[in-house]
């Protein structure tokens, strides 16, 4: 139904713009204006009579009978495509491209929009072939194409391409671009990584952050880095920015954290941190178990009851909850531990079954950290779910 209601608008609209377009002063030797086509008559009689794959095909042929109609076969192209129809969609963009009396700026606009088509399809050599003649245009439709060559490269993980074209956009806009090249480099460090390029790899990183001082997965990854040279010091100097950077992100270094602390023997130093986060907020939302570690090495386990009791009681979750239940556990006897336990039991399987990560743009789940969303394509917009 909708498809059917955007049909009979876009028909509406190109009637009343044929109309205007047609109409000619009143004179002894013209009309007021020039009959529509029959075929547009008909094709609107398919659409009243809801057969819109009719309708198109007669609009189309009104459409070819008339020369001076790019622009509406520009309308009817994105139509197509925004219908899923692409290989009508290619076929319109591909019919005026070949036409002979078109002007410059109207081939440009028609490849790119050829080049979209492809795009929607896949196609990703032919829009790039395309996209690269429209970059040695001067016009707005240069920004656009440099916009799209980037989503060319980016599926195909062709960073070294991206970052060339991503750099070109600067100069174009600003906006979040140099948040997305960092990320580039990121990926680029980490095919040096997995390939035990170590020196290339640090090199990619320090690139992410000239881009973007606060890229917290360069800092996980240099921290990956030193971790396998054992320099542990180094691991928790970079582990150390997540938080200041972004907290969001908490939950992987945690975890990392605790192996350089107990690799140094400087378990109470991860205590220490630990509590700065608990005081800070972020320990409970982050996910992380540390009640165990936080209630052995504590000197004042009452303190560190009251802690917890405020941080749950200012921002609830399953996950304070359980914090909750593991310190009532620490004071309990006899059957009060089995009942407490059988409770901690479910409420971990009420964090188990919420996914571990979540797209903040389109509410994509995930099991695992992913930094480029597979649904939206935005870079750092999965995080971990915040349990409530």
């Amino acid at each position: 139904m909708q498809d059917w209601l955007l049909l009979l608008i876009f028909f509406a609209a190109i009637a009343a713009g044929w109309s205007l377009g047609r109409w000619q002063p009143f004179s002894r030797s013209s009309t007021a204006v020039k009959r529509l086509p029959d075929a547009y008559f008909r094709g609107l009689n398919h659409l009243f009579n809801e057969q819109p794959e009719r309708a198109m095909e007669l609009f189309m042929q009104a459409l070819d009978d008339d020369s001076e109609a790019i622009e509406t076969h520009l309308a009817l192209g994105k139509l197509f495509r925004a219908r899923g129809d692409l290989h009508k969609a290619t076929q319109t963009h591909q019919n005026l491209l070949a036409r002979s009396d078109l002007e410059s700026p109207q081939r440009l606009l028609i490849q790119f929009e050829l080049a979209s088509d492809y795009m929607a399809a896949g196609l990703l050599d032919r829009a790039e072939g395309l996209l690269k003649e429209l970059l040695n245009s001067r016009c707005e439709i240069r920004g656009k194409s440099l916009f799209l060559l980037l989503d060319v490269y980016q599926r195909e993980k062709d960073w070294q391409q991206a970052i060339r074209v991503a750099e070109a956009l600067l100069a174009v806009k600003e906006g979040d671009i140099p948040f997305v090249i960092a990320h580039y480099y990121c990926e680029l460090a980490q095919g040096h990584f997995d390939s035990d390029e170590e020196t290339d790899a640090r090199k990619a990183l320090m690139r992410a952050l000239d881009y973007d001082g606060g890229c917290v997965r360069a800092y996980l990854l240099l921290a990956e880095i030193e971790m396998v040279g054992s320099h542990y010091k180094s691991a928790v100097k970079s582990l150390k920015q997540v938080k200041k950077k972004n907290p969001d992100y908490l939950a992987e270094a945690l975890p990392m954290l605790r192996n350089c602390y107990g690799q140094l023997g400087e378990e109470k130093k991860f205590h220490a941190y630990l509590l700065e986060c608990l005081r800070d907020g972020s320990l409970i939302a982050s996910g992380f178990n540390g009640s165990q570690m936080m209630r052995k090495l504590s000197s004042n386990s009452q303190q560190l009851n009251q802690a917890i009791h405020e941080e749950v009681r200012q921002t609830p979750s399953l996950q304070g909850l359980r914090y909750l239940l593991d310190l009532q556990m620490y004071e309990a006897e006899g059957d009060d531990i089995t009942y407490l336990q059988e409770l901690r039991e479910f409420v971990a399987q009420l964090i188990a079954k919420t996914p571990a990560y979540c797209c903040e743009h389109c509410g994509y789940k995930a099991k695992k950290l992913t930094w480029c969303c597979p649904s939206c394509q935005r870079w750092a917009a999965i995080k971990p779910s915040q349990v409530t």
